[in-house]
């Protein structure tokens, strides 16, 4: 695989990961009472009115917003990976956290305060997240297999 392939699939790892990471913060948000719904949500509501009616909060309906969410996010995820010089720095992971928080969500002085902090929040989890984890792919694809016993040896978490 080429380089660029790497990287692209280095980004779509990340991106799902990074992506996972921000609906952990959602839901938490949710939870506390920051916000209504979830971008996916909206975005499947959006989708599902012009498309074929899902009844909001059924299985279908949470599955079809977190895939979309994940395909989405999984372009910006190549996209970032591609942009990253040869190893993405955390400052590299948050700006590009910050570029994704401009669209599909409101700007932040025309949301609420709770909203702000709930979208700058994952929106710089999901940038960091997958800097890191493109970094650390990257980092992995230097080591080779070794020998039962390194492997036995080895501190696995």
């Amino acid at each position: 695989m080429s380089q660029h392939g790497e990287r692209i699939v280095q980004g779509f790892v990340g991106e799902m990961i990074g992506a996972s990471v921000m609906t952990v913060i959602r839901m938490t948000a949710h939870r506390a009472g920051l916000i209504d719904k979830t971008v996916p949500q909206a975005m499947t509501e959006t989708l599902s009115r012009r498309v074929r009616p899902l009844p909001g909060g059924t299985p279908g309906h949470q599955a079809i917003a977190e895939l979309l969410h994940l395909g989405y996010g999984a372009l910006w995820g190549a996209g970032a990976a591609l942009s990253f010089r040869d190893r993405p720095t955390p400052a590299a992971g948050a700006l590009f956290g910050l570029v994704t928080l401009l669209r599909p969500t409101r700007p932040p002085w025309r949301a609420t305060p709770g909203e702000a902090v709930v979208n700058i929040a994952a929106h710089l989890a999901y940038g960091l997240t997958t800097a890191l984890v493109v970094d650390e792919l990257a980092e992995q694809r230097r080591l080779g297999p070794t020998s039962d016993r390194e492997r036995h040896a080895a501190r696995v978490a």
